[in-house]
């Protein structure tokens, strides 16, 4: 028999652990990680949105094209990363201020008409909704265009327009970043002071042959003030309808008058023509300064051929200007892509599209926003040096004007279907030759 005090001990050491085991704490569980919500994708910035209206069919289509060109180089730096381009926007992807989003440039067809150019810039405002314009090549349809800009205050950049009195109009959201037609003048005036201070060829008298448009008649009044405060003759100066079917008259009147040199302004149609009608009638001017750029366009150069051999051009680029540029050097591979192998020999129109749709893109992301008010103010602290662009100048817009004081014109000789920068002489890349050799010559 169990001693009674033994079963009592028992008895009492079993409830203890019953009741510990009771008010023990529970067991930690195995932690099991919280659900993790799904991660949300990533929404890129909206793209910003930039209109661009040229000349895209229709007699202009050759420029509208090449400016096109230029603006599509453009778009590949500044939405790709192009480390090898020391250019602005080329090493990031998109505008980094911007949350990294892309220019994309809306083009519309201004067909060489004022009236549809500035229809095309209104629809661009109020359907599309861009932030800027660039555009319009001819200085006639940007004209017709700044008051549409004006109206809505939206900035509107031009490369190529080059009348000089577009700067002259007071207009607050304009801004033209290649050099007008003052400059160019000054520059071919300077090279004929030049020949004679340096060269000791004395130019006497002037013809001036220019289009009924408004660079045309802009060009060749600031080209006769010019003689006239420099002491040169004007023996002729002949305007005419642009896209005429036949300008024989016009040289036969030019080569009776006898000019020293011959300054055209025209398109690249009639700059065509002149050339071919100038043969057919054995004129032969000692030499040929073109005032109009539409000669450095690879169409003018295929259709004359040999026949614009030594003619000279006031010019923004020109190919040779890559041996001391090196943004030209890095773009051409890109430019000969883009430009469907064209010879970058005649890429003035190009490059020219290129740096309006580079500089406005700059602006925008310096902004940090799509306001236009906030570009203007963008575009009017631009400071870009020369050497960052693929031009011989850089862009600092005057504060009132506009204008983009830092452009510049040089004076070009075509030798062999390549354009050889002439003047300044101290840049220059080969010997100007004066007086053009006949056509039997050539």
């Amino acid at each position: 028999m169990l001693n009674r005090h033994f079963v009592a001990f028992v008895t009492t050491l079993v409830l203890v652990t019953v009741v510990a085991s009771a008010c023990a704490a529970p067991a930690t569980p195995t932690p099991v990680p919280p659900t993790q919500p799904p991660a949300k994708p990533t929404v890129p910035p909206p793209d910003v949105l930039i209109g661009a209206v040229y000349p895209l069919t229709g007699d202009g289509a050759t420029s509208g094209e090449a400016y096109r060109k230029g603006i599509e180089m453009a778009d590949e730096v500044i939405n790709n990363a192009h480390p090898e381009i020391d250019v602005p926007l080329a090493n990031t992807v998109g505008l980094p201020n911007l949350g990294g989003a892309k220019c994309k440039f809306v083009f519309a067809d201004s067909e060489t008409k004022p009236e549809k150019g500035a229809a095309e810039v209104e629809r661009l405002i109020t359907q599309q909704r861009v932030a800027a314009i660039l555009g319009l090549a001819y200085s006639s349809a940007t004209a017709a265009a700044q008051p549409i800009a004006e109206r809505y205050g939206i900035p509107l950049m031009t490369a190529g327009s080059t009348s000089e009195p577009l700067t002259k109009q007071g207009y607050q959201w304009f801004f033209r970043v290649g050099p007008h037609d003052g400059m160019s003048n000054d520059a071919m005036f300077a090279l004929l002071g030049d020949l004679r201070q340096k060269k000791g060829i004395t130019i006497k008298t002037i013809g001036i042959l220019h289009e009924d448009t408004q660079v045309g008649v802009d060009s060749a009044n600031g080209q006769v003030q010019k003689a006239k405060d420099l002491g040169y003759q004007v023996v002729e100066k002949i305007q005419y309808r642009r896209d005429s079917t036949s300008l024989t008259t016009e040289i036969q009147r030019m080569k009776a008058a006898n000019p020293d040199v011959l300054m055209p302004t025209s398109y690249v149609g009639d700059a065509i023509l002149i050339v071919k009608t100038m043969k057919e009638l054995d004129y032969n001017p000692p030499m040929v300064l073109w005032s109009g750029g539409s000669v450095a366009l690879p169409f003018w150069l295929e259709s004359v051929g040999a026949e614009g051999q030594y003619q000279m051009t006031r010019s923004r680029w020109s190919s040779d200007l890559a041996k001391t540029i090196p943004t030209i050097a890095q773009l051409t591979p890109l430019f000969t892509k883009i430009s469907g192998g064209k010879d970058i020999a005649g890429g003035d129109l190009y490059f020219m599209g290129f740096i309006n749709g580079l500089v406005m893109c700059d602006a925008i992301n310096r902004a940090g926003s799509t306001d236009p008010k906030a570009i203007r103010q963008a575009l009017l602290d631009t400071d870009i040096p020369a050497g960052k662009l693929p031009a011989p100048w850089g862009v600092k817009f005057d504060p009132v004007t506009h204008q983009n004081v830092r452009a510049l014109m040089k004076i070009d000789q075509l030798f062999e279907k390549v354009w050889y920068t002439v003047w300044p002489f101290d840049v220059a890349s080969r010997d100007l030759v004066y007086p053009i050799p006949p056509w039997s010559k050539r």
